[in-house]
């Protein structure tokens, strides 16, 4: 990871993975996603844009017990097509393991992951069916900088600019990641929050930061809670 990130090759790189995605008309597509609340905020922000854009797809939950080989022996299907696209969001880094099925696929693959890449992979290694967008190898922080459900909305909202009235699910993924307060948020995250909080999406009030504060007492937030304050 580089000390100062780098936003306009970031940007460039992503930019052009919304266009690749926009420009080939797909027939269906497969989204496969992480099965904590970053993972499961980027799957139904996905599913919306799909919905929205009126195409075919299938989702599943990847839960890292797996090898990658295993899980999609049950999914990659037999009849191959550049029609096709998978969608992977908040997986997808552990490119020594994908790559190699990737190439022998003709699907168009699109991985929208935060966490940091496992292995040391040149860009000559990829192949041109994968579009790999991972904010770390430019520079930035996977958990300070940019949650995968925020690398997901934004990528969704370029396609579908309506995709913003779902933009809650985003903060959700943030939470669940990070745990911290909302004006302790940087970057990408940042940025995102500040805008849905302008358009009168999100309302930004006091309250308290754990899983269980949905309830009217703090006795009882603390009681459900699955953070070991006491």
């Amino acid at each position: 990871m580089t000390t100062k990130p780098n936003k306009t090759k970031f940007l460039e790189d992503f930019h052009n993975a919304v266009d690749e995605f926009i420009d080939r008309s797909f027939n269906h597509v497969v989204t496969i996603s992480h099965n904590d609340a970053d993972g499961i905020s980027c799957l139904h922000l996905v599913r919306n844009l799909l919905y929205k854009m009126h195409l075919d797809y299938d989702y599943f939950i990847y839960n890292r017990s797996v090898s990658w080989n295993n899980y999609l022996k049950g999914i990659l299907s037999s009849r191959q097509t550049d029609k096709n696209a998978f969608i992977f969001t908040d997986v997808g880094s552990n490119l020594k393991e994908l790559i190699p099925i990737i190439k022998n696929r003709k699907e168009i693959f699109f991985i929208l992951d935060h966490h940091e890449v496992e292995d040391d992979i040149q860009n000559n290694e990829f192949p041109e069916n994968l579009f790999f967008i991972n904010p770390t190898i430019y520079g930035y922080d996977g958990l300070e900088h940019i949650a995968g459900a925020t690398l997901t909305y934004m990528f969704a909202k370029q396609i579908k600019p309506s995709i913003m009235k779902q933009g809650w699910l985003t903060v959700l993924g943030i939470a669940g990641d990070s745990l911290k307060p909302m004006d302790q948020l940087k970057s990408f995250n940042r940025e995102v929050y500040e805008e849905l909080v302008s358009e009168e999406l999100l309302e930004d009030k006091e309250g308290l930061i754990l899983f269980g504060s949905m309830h009217e007492s703090i006795r009882n937030g603390l009681k459900y809670s699955i953070l070991p304050f006491l």
